[in-house]
């Protein structure tokens, strides 16, 4: 059937042809993000938003007011733009570090008091659609604040005392980082929807918010009042890091956020994999980077040794996950098979989690080991203040290899033990559990055993279960860590019957376009979306 461009007249006088602008309008209303439009519509209609926005607008009037006022009331002339840029960059800094995530982080919570949750999860609204429209909608209204100050921000390099490229990075600056707490708000929020659990968790960004703002506020009138220059070795290597460890935060406040929104049985890991190996590659990035500047190899081994840290934080929520993936996962996987193959890792369930582990610290210890190395200058004198040799180079490689060694063991280990085949939460939990409890056991039992039977080595920590003990060694030259990276490669072989159970049911599930019941075991024909269409509009 053809579709008409035409709504009846008000007047009864029959159908009104519409113009393009009113079909790109109809267009934009059904086809854009409803939780945006309905976000920005409860933003302008509400109390909170406009007082907030009035408050800031008429606080940043008097404060500028004040300082030129006061500037001209000084017996000796000083510029005025550095207390101006000051004052004007504090306002914007709470309106969109202090309201706008917080006004963020009570839309979320909304959803759950209203009882509203439910009907969008039973509309066609998908959850990173709900998730994505409270951030549209906080953005809109970030918007509406840069919008405001940013002109007077720039003209405060017209009064003179004041760098112009401290102004042109400040200002994205800001609105990175405003992104980054706005999303951790809202991931913050769907963490719980018990009202007792909501009031500490407002506590929490509360306390993250206003650090936050005396954080940036301070830094900034530091910078301006020492007039540092922004392109001195050490700006270049902070501001990078400063933007790749925001959007870190906002992605995984994203995906956090949409997996608590999403159904048991959706595919809620993938996006987690995915994030955390491209976060990974982001920061090994950042620091090859960093260290065509700083040109020091303990800086690189150290910046290496921090991202398995946080892969292998990540790595206890992926190889403890349920062995078996969801029938709605089943009933999307593609029909070829080396497709399936490439996604193996990134396919939900635990065997496939320990595969995706390898894989990722595989990468980051390669991109390490192979970063280059040469004298400290500027930020290096930090981490060294001698040349590098060989022998740094070795045990620098050595402690790559321990810390992935050590990562593997304390992940592989338990989950081995206690896989979840049965798809029980208990046995998930448990095996969460007692991850740190190895790790902080490791630390505790062997030295109590060394005073009991009156072993020095072990009372001092002088073991293979201690981590630090070990780094020390091994940058000392009295250790390689062969018996720990031994240790790891025997965690690894105890997962290899779950590696190889989670790559046999994605080679063998049913074709695309058929799912299987996990109770009967009955293969169902899911008919194509294109024929369901195609049969509607016969019906029709």
């Amino acid at each position: 059937m053809k579709k008409t461009h035409a709504e009846l007249d008000m007047d009864g006088t029959g159908p009104a042809v519409l113009t393009p602008l009113d079909r790109a309008s109809q267009w934009l209303d059904d086809r854009y993000n409803p939780v945006f439009v309905k976000e920005v519509r409860q933003a302008l209609r509400g109390k909170q938003f406009r007082s907030a926005f009035l408050f800031t607008v008429i606080i940043s009037l008097i404060v500028g007011v004040s300082i030129v006022l006061g500037g001209a009331d000084a017996t000796q002339w000083r510029p005025i733009g550095p207390p101006f840029f000051v004052g004007v960059f504090s306002c914007l800094t709470i309106a969109v570090i202090g309201f706008v995530p917080m006004a963020a982080f009570s839309s979320m919570g909304a959803e759950w008091e209203e009882n509203t949750f439910d009907m969008l999860i039973l509309s066609r609204l998908r959850p990173r659609h709900i998730v994505h429209g409270k951030l549209l909608g906080a953005a809109s209204q970030a918007l509406l604040y840069f919008s405001i100050f940013t002109p007077y921000i720039v003209f405060t390099f017209l009064l003179g005392g004041v760098d112009l490229q401290l102004v042109l990075v400040s200002i994205p600056l800001l609105a990175v980082i405003c992104f980054a707490l706005t999303a951790f708000a809202v991931g913050l929020s769907s963490l719980t929807s018990k009202r007792a659990a909501r009031v500490g968790s407002m506590i929490v960004l509360a306390a993250v918010l206003i650090n936050a703002c005396f954080g940036l506020i301070g830094s900034m009138a530091g910078l301006t009042e020492m007039s540092i220059d922004m392109g001195s070795d050490d700006t270049k290597v902070l501001v990078p890091l400063i933007i790749v460890l925001s959007i870190v935060v906002a992605g995984f406040s994203i995906v956090i956020a949409t997996s608590r929104l999403a159904h048991f049985e959706e595919n809620r890991s993938s996006g987690l994999r995915v994030l955390t190996f491209v976060s990974a590659g982001m920061f090994m990035t950042w620091v090859t980077y960093a260290n065509s500047i700083i040109v020091a190899s303990e800086f690189c081994w150290l910046m290496t040794m921090m991202a398995i840290a946080g892969v292998t934080i990540v790595g206890i929520f992926v190889v403890s996950e349920r062995e078996s993936m969801g029938l709605r996962v089943k009933n999307q996987l593609p029909a070829n098979r080396l497709l399936r193959t490439f996604l193996l890792p990134w396919l939900p369930g635990g065997g496939r989690g320990a595969l995706w582990l390898l894989m990722t610290l595989f990468m980051v210890c390669m991109w390490g080991a192979m970063l280059s190395n040469g004298s400290p200058s500027g930020l290096a004198a930090i981490f060294t203040s001698t040349p590098v040799g060989v022998a740094h180079v070795n045990s620098g490689v050595d402690m790559i290899s321990a810390t992935v060694a050590y990562a593997l063991l304390y992940l592989l280990l338990p989950t081995a033990v206690f896989s979840n085949r049965s798809n029980a939460l208990q046995r998930t939990t448990l095996s969460r559990g007692l991850i740190p409890a190895l790790f902080v056991s490791g630390l505790i039992v062997p030295p109590l055993l060394g005073f009991v039977i009156g072993d020095q080595n072990l009372s001092m920590g002088r073991h293979p279960g201690n981590p630090f003990s070990v780094f020390e060694r091994i940058d000392n030259g009295s250790e390689s860590g062969t018996l720990v990276i031994i240790m790891g490669f025997t965690a690894l072989c105890l997962q290899f019957a779950r590696i190889l159970r989670g790559i046999l049911e994605v080679v063998t599930a049913p074709s695309a376009g058929a799912m299987a019941s996990p109770v009967t075991g009955v293969t169902i024909e899911r008919v194509p979306s294109a024929e369901v269409e195609q049969s509607s509009e016969q019906d029709a």
